[in-house]
């Protein structure tokens, strides 16, 4: 269902935040690509990926993310921000 669907981006997104915060990248990439699977354009996944990546030290798979996150929430002024400055 789409509330399942919804959870399911919600919740793999938000896992993604608290790798992020303790620098486990690979696992903060692991769930953006969870979360995408069920959302390919959810801005949050996208921008969370695209931050992961960088810390990777992947930075054009950073930056298609980071401008693919602007595309999809133009109104994300983070998300804005860092496609324009990447």
């Amino acid at each position: 269902s789409a509330l399942l669907s919804t959870l399911r981006v919600t919740l793999h997104s938000n896992s993604a935040m608290v790798h992020l915060k303790l620098n486990d990248f690979a696992e903060a990439v692991k769930d953006c690509n969870a979360a995408l699977k069920w959302d390919p354009a959810n801005a949050k996944a996208l921008f969370r990926r695209g931050t992961a990546r960088a810390g990777r030290g992947l930075l054009e798979d950073a930056k298609a993310d980071l401008l693919a996150a602007a595309k999809a929430s133009p109104v994300n002024d983070v998300a804005g921000h860092c496609a324009t400055h990447a």
